[in-house]
């Protein structure tokens, strides 16, 4: 009676730590998401204007064909807001190999910005190619921060079936009419807008680089008109078998999606 007894004790015990390991495993590798953390949410305000089938570009626009070879592509201006005078100066047809592409613009008001030189000068120091081609998304807002206001474009390639997980967020800090700054961000979150917020809590604006087939998603925060990595706090993730599984039957590449919570650097306990 005392064996049996004993033998159900350890029974128990040896269940108990397994329960246990199965739970600290759970959540210590839950599905990362970004309010996981304690975050000073933003207010953003669509203010992305469509035509009446809700489409941003009209016929005039062909987004993912080429120019033949004789063909030379001309700009056109896209009103990309109701609210602001805010367009984008795009290419008809993708421009063929003997035309030099240096013309579309982004443009507020008064104030063209050269969309090649925004997007090679990304804050995520991607390499970029002159050969890319950008069309805005539906996801264009406006919003406030600390007495700053912004515009957040979101928009993704042309050529979107030779770049299937290349995407941007153009931000815009703007003043009445005029541009203050302007930042390019590549290949990060594409499921929302939830990267960008005061994540530490200390009144500047944060963007956080989930990026594709990356294990660790670093924190850019608004600082001195730049923005600036913080190389002491960043979240760590990792692959699901469900993920990997899904990733080598049907050859997509995602973000990692597990969070790391034990090899997450923080300000606080996650």
């Amino acid at each position: 009676m005392r064996k049996l007894k004993m033998k159900n004790t350890l029974l128990l015990s040896f269940f108990s730590i397994l329960l246990f390991s199965n739970f600290t495993e759970n959540k210590n590798h839950e599905q990362f998401a970004f309010d996981k953390l304690k975050c000073g949410k933003i207010i953003f305000k669509d203010i992305m204007l469509a035509n009446v089938e809700g489409q941003i570009y009209d016929d005039r626009i062909s987004l993912i064909e080429e120019a033949d070879s004789v063909t030379e592509s001309k700009i056109y201006p896209v009103k990309l807001s109701g609210k602001y005078e805010i367009y984008h100066g795009c290419y008809d047809f993708i421009p063929n190999e003997n035309q030099i592409n240096n013309k579309e613009y982004l443009q507020f008001y008064d104030t063209k910005i050269n969309i090649n030189s925004l997007l090679e000068k990304n804050i995520s120091k991607k390499k970029y190619s002159d050969e890319n081609y950008i069309v805005f998304t539906k996801s264009i807002d406006s919003f406030s921060f600390n007495g700053n206001d912004f515009i957040l474009l979101s928009a993704r390639d042309r050529r979107f079936f030779r770049n299937l997980e290349r995407n941007y967020w153009i931000l815009l800090q703007v003043k009445d009419r005029d541009v203050i700054k302007y930042f390019c961000f590549i290949d990060g979150y594409i499921s929302g807008k939830d990267c960008f917020g005061d994540f530490n809590n200390d009144g500047f604006l944060d963007y956080m680089n989930w990026d594709f087939k990356k294990d660790t998603i670093p924190l850019y925060s608004l600082k001195n008109n730049n923005f600036d990595i913080d190389e002491k706090h960043f979240i760590k993730v990792q692959q699901s078998k469900e993920q990997v599984k899904m990733m080598k039957e049907n050859g997509v590449i995602l973000p990692y999606d597990m969070f790391d919570r034990k090899k997450s650097k923080w300000f606080y306990k996650l």
